[in-house]
């Protein structure tokens, strides 16, 4: 286990490395963007499990799959406009590329306090 902040990760046997060279051993699920396509990256299979253009429906339909399962969620930099909330089960540890990792709401989803949501409790 490798501490990260408040929480610990199970480290990945073979690191990740992504195109610009950035390594990541640390993550069960990575998120990115390629163009104007939002993709899921299975950490350990390096699959691509989930990809759409839309990132809140991309985003809760693999969350939604690990359920309390939980996981290690690392999202690469860029900006992710949602027009719904995320909804994050308990044991799902969500980590960003700093502050060049930037979800906003669109123009379409107002009202709200938070874009994150614990869908155990709601």
């Amino acid at each position: 286990m490798v501490p990260y902040g408040n929480a610990f990760y199970q480290k990945l046997t073979s690191p990740l490395t992504f195109s610009d060279g950035v390594q990541s051993d640390v993550a069960s699920y990575i998120i990115f963007q390629q163009g104007t396509e939002i993709k899921v990256q299975n950490g350990y299979t390096k699959a691509i499990d989930y990809k759409g253009s839309n990132a809140a429906t991309v985003i809760n339909a693999f969350l939604s799959a690990l359920g309390s399962n939980g996981g290690n969620i690392f999202t690469r930099l860029g900006t992710y406009s949602l027009d719904s909330l995320i909804s994050l089960p308990s044991n799902i540890y969500f980590c960003g590329e700093g502050n060049r990792t930037i979800f906003q709401a669109s123009s379409t989803l107002t009202g709200i306090s938070s874009l994150f949501v614990n869908s155990d409790t709601t």
